[in-house]
């Protein structure tokens, strides 16, 4: 389970870095928790669960952050 973790983390940065709206990225950590995750626990719902909160978590306190920063550095 670790590599199809690492692949959705590896397949996110490559958004990320198309998109470039720090979307993905806020994912690319939850994703590197679940790769984590996989070494304490074998149970495939609470890892997603971990992933989807942890990413939406990031996303609604953190992401608007990082955009008010880089609107900064842009200005």
């Amino acid at each position: 389970m670790i590599w199809i973790w690492f692949g959705v983390v590896i397949s996110l940065i490559l958004i990320e870095f198309i998109s470039k709206n720090a979307s993905a990225g806020c994912f690319v950590l939850s994703g590197i928790i679940s790769c984590i995750m996989t070494y304490f626990t074998d149970i495939y719902l609470l890892q997603l669960a971990e992933f989807l909160g942890v990413g939406l978590l990031l996303i609604i306190f953190v992401r608007p952050r990082i955009l008010k920063r880089l609107e900064v550095k842009k200005s």
